[in-house]
């Protein structure tokens, strides 16, 4: 059997990567805009590029995977703190933190949403603190203050933790089909079409969960066809006394496994039978008996 596993890669995760993508494209025109206006050409450029190609890059190479999740989240953030700085901490910028965040909420992962929460905490406080120090970083339009600092951290923490609430609830939702996990009835529809090529991962002694059942059903299968195929070989290379071993199978399988090899003993009985005979015609005896064969197989005597 060949083992070319297919990763089973959510659509959803890959479709929020393409809308997240363009909303990059649209934070950085907006950063342009803004350097149209005030000249900060230099931070649009330096900041704005790096945080929409290194996304980008991620969602071309990994798309729906955690990593790209979580470079979109740090970028989000980044275009935030470019748009304070490029407006000197113009409070209205601060708007698009908590719009950004609630963006993340699409991709039902919780991840993106603490992560972008705690760089735009780490920018604040590192921010607010230069800003103090009159280093021409800004995070509030009237100066560093740390009451309205923490005013917007718990602002931040209550969001995020809304998200990451509705984030958890939404991704359960998500993977479950019917009662069970969308990854498992994926998994058991490709092995009900006969794609036993996926590989189950289970957890180090697991033998009652449902993966553990169907990873146990794929390795029986695969090895009953795959002894099916090496007695077939066999057979084509003139060894008829080669058979599927039955004591490495139980139950179901093992029946069939002892069906195929009743079945292909039957039909070198049949065969051999009939070959007596023909030996017999060329020593002379014309009157050799063969019995007479049930079914279709009557024309082998005829």
């Amino acid at each position: 059997m060949k083992n070319n596993t297919q990763a089973l890669v959510d659509p959803q995760a890959v479709k929020a990567d393409r809308l997240m993508g363009w909303t990059l494209v649209a934070l950085f025109l907006i950063s342009i805009g803004i350097a149209a206006v005030d000249g900060t050409w230099f931070e649009a450029l330096a900041v704005g590029l790096p945080a929409v190609a290194l996304p980008w890059l991620l969602i071309k190479i990994m798309p729906g995977s955690v990593q790209s999740r979580i470079g979109v989240a740090v970028a989000f953030m980044v275009f935030s703190a470019l748009a304070i700085q490029q407006t000197q901490g113009m409070i209205e910028t601060h708007f698009s933190i908590f719009i950004l965040l609630a963006f993340l909420l699409y991709y039902r992962d919780w991840k993106p949403v603490l992560v972008a929460a705690l760089v735009i905490a780490v920018h604040h406080v590192a921010f607010n603190f230069l800003q103090a120090g009159n280093t021409g970083f800004y995070v509030f339009a009237l100066g560093a203050d740390l009451k309205m600092l923490i005013i917007h951290a718990l602002a931040v923490v209550f969001e995020s933790a809304l998200l990451i609430l509705m984030a958890i609830n939404l991704r359960s939702e998500a993977n479950m089909i019917g009662g069970e996990p969308k990854v498992v009835v994926d998994i058991a529809r490709r092995v009900a079409s006969g794609d036993l090529s996926v590989q189950i991962q289970t957890q180090a002694g697991d033998t009652s969960s449902v993966n553990a059942a169907l990873k146990a059903m794929v390795d029986n299968l695969s090895s009953l066809i795959s002894n099916m195929q090496g007695m077939s070989a066999e057979h084509d290379k003139g060894n008829i006394d080669a058979v599927v071993d039955t004591s490495v199978y139980s139950g179901s399988f093992k029946e069939v496994a002892q069906g195929v090899n009743g079945m292909v003993a039957g039909h070198i009985d049949s065969n051999n039978k009939a070959m007596a005979v023909v030996k017999a015609f060329g020593e002379g005896n014309f009157d050799a008996p063969l019995e007479q064969f049930p079914g279709k197989k009557a024309f082998i005597k005829d």
